[in-house]
């Protein structure tokens, strides 16, 4: 049952974070990296990092969206599911707040209760972290 729940919320998170995008990202520019020369990056840089990140998940960039990439590190959140819905607690805690984190905590809340324990205990963690809106992300 969890799967057709995840595959749901999957199919959610194609639909809208397109026309987040559109919408929502009209003036932000995509990054002018792409993953193989984030890798070329200084190995402690945070390019680095993330070029780390997208070859150990299998991931491309999405242009427009790779703050929330750097979130992932920043925050040390998985990328199942629980953990995405998770880390858009923290992110709500640490002082975001649009219309695609709502809507993620608002459906991931109705759609995987089971992991509520979790995603307050993720909100509660805002005080581990300096707001990321000071660092521009």
């Amino acid at each position: 049952m969890k799967k057709i729940r995840v595959q749901f919320l999957l199919f959610i998170y194609n639909k809208t974070q397109k026309l987040y995008r559109k919408y929502f990202k009209k003036k932000k520019r995509q990054w002018q990296f792409t993953e193989k020369q984030l890798l070329e990056f200084q190995e402690d840089s945070l390019g680095r990092k993330l070029g780390e990140f997208y070859k150990k998940h299998g991931f491309t960039m999405i242009p427009k969206m790779e703050n929330h990439d750097v979130h992932h590190l920043i925050t040390g959140c998985g990328t199942n599911f629980e953990d995405e819905i998770a880390m858009q607690f923290l992110l709500l805690g640490n002082g975001k707040l649009n219309a695609h984190l709502l809507a993620a905590i608002i459906l991931g809340s109705i759609i995987l209760p089971e992991y509520y324990k979790i995603y307050i205990k993720a909100y509660k963690k805002r005080t581990e972290h300096a707001p990321l809106s000071s660092m521009g992300f």
